[in-house]
Formats: C-alpha cells, structure tokens, sequence
C-alpha cells in the first residue's frame, strides 16, 4: 500500500485499474513475468488466451514443469474467478505434454521450436525434462486490483481442500504525471481499494499551506 504523509499521518492512496482493456493488462505482466516473479518460483509463459477463445489469461510453466494457470481481473476479482479458474485447470491440468507443445508453437508461430528445448534453456538445466515430467502439478493464481471478502474466503476453502490457488493483488497509482505499477508477493497488504471505502478523509489543508502534502 502506498500512502501520502501530512503532519506525521498516513493516508492510504487510491489505486485504479489499468488505462486500457485486460489485454493490455495481461501483455505487461506476460512481458515482465521473469522480473515479477520471485527467485523460487520463476516461470516461463507458454500460451496466452486468444480472441473469442474460452482460455486462461496466461499459461506458464516453472523450473519444474509444473503448468501455472492464471485469471487476470482489470479491476476487483470476485469469488466467480476461483470457479472460473478452476475449470480451466480441469481442462488444462489433463493436457499431455505434446498438446502443451503444440499450444506453445502456436504462441511462438515456430512448427519447429520443441517446448522441452525452450524450457530448458528458459531455465538454464543442464538436460531437457521428459515429456512425462511436464503438468504433473497445477498451481492457479488470479490478478486482480483489489478483492471482496468473498472472493478470499473461496481461495482460502480451496487452499484447505488442497487445491493449489491464490490471489495476488496489482495496482496502478498515478502520482503527478507519472505512471507506477505495483505487484505483490506475499505477504502483502490488504486488497481493498481505500477509493471504494466510505469514511476516507481527504486533506484539504493544502488551501492554507502549499507544502502539505494530500491526496
């Protein structure tokens, strides 16, 4: 969370969704996804949804070939992401690591390039992973800009039941004329968005001092 200072208090600054459509949310995180993805858990993205097609936002793979599906929300995520996630991982999670290859040769637009190669070298392994390796394991995680209660009550019911699922947060806040993006790993802050919250008090002392800082 990003806050503005007055006085010695902290007030918790708005944050908004992306100036765009989802796509474009989806293509920067798609373009930065080894730099916002932490050392344990770097991946290497394989497909991404298609026009008109009912595909997951993004697929990835880790070190381990393990597939990583994930729902990108431009604004808040709710509760109907973790159903909607899931049933991508019930189609995606049965894909043999031949049908993961021929989704990452369409991405690529290369007939030729072998995922095992292009994993490997994503990854810097020694040897290329066997094909019976690949998508033993799912891992699910949904993007969004802020969450409802409901929304973290279903992760974590998931998460008990043994499901491998969890909410990241993202925000975007715009201070003077400039643009700054924010992506969480854990643990963070809470998730709601303080513009959507009653009783937020913004500083209007700035009319007798020009030095005060405000939202």
């Amino acid at each position: 969370m990003l806050y503005s200072v007055n006085n010695y208090k902290l007030e918790p600054m708005p944050f908004k969704g992306i100036d765009g459509k989802e796509k474009d949310l989806e293509n920067l995180i798609v373009e930065n996804l080894q730099q916002l993805s932490c050392d344990e858990f770097s991946l290497m993205p394989i497909f991404q949804e298609r026009q008109w097609q009912k595909e997951p936002d993004i697929v990835a793979l880790d070190c381990k070939g393990n597939l990583v599906i994930f729902e990108l929300k431009r604004y808040c995520a709710d509760e109907d992401a973790t159903l909607q996630i899931i049933r991508y991982a019930q189609e995606y999670g049965q894909m043999t690591y031949f049908e993961l290859e021929n989704e990452y040769k369409k991405y690529k637009g290369k007939a030729e390039i072998l995922l095992s190669e292009a994993h490997r070298d994503a990854f810097q392994l020694e040897e290329r992973l066997s094909p019976e390796v690949f998508n033993r394991k799912q891992r699910l995680i949904i993007i969004g800009n802020s969450s409802n209660e409901k929304l973290i009550k279903a992760v974590e019911y998931w998460r008990v039941q043994g499901l491998d699922i969890d909410f990241i947060p993202y925000r975007f806040y715009e201070i003077g004329k400039e643009t700054y993006f924010e992506f969480f790993t854990k643990p963070y802050d809470e998730h709601l968005n303080p513009a959507d919250r009653k009783g937020i008090i913004f500083d209007s002392n700035k009319s007798y001092d020009d030095d005060e800082i405000c939202i």
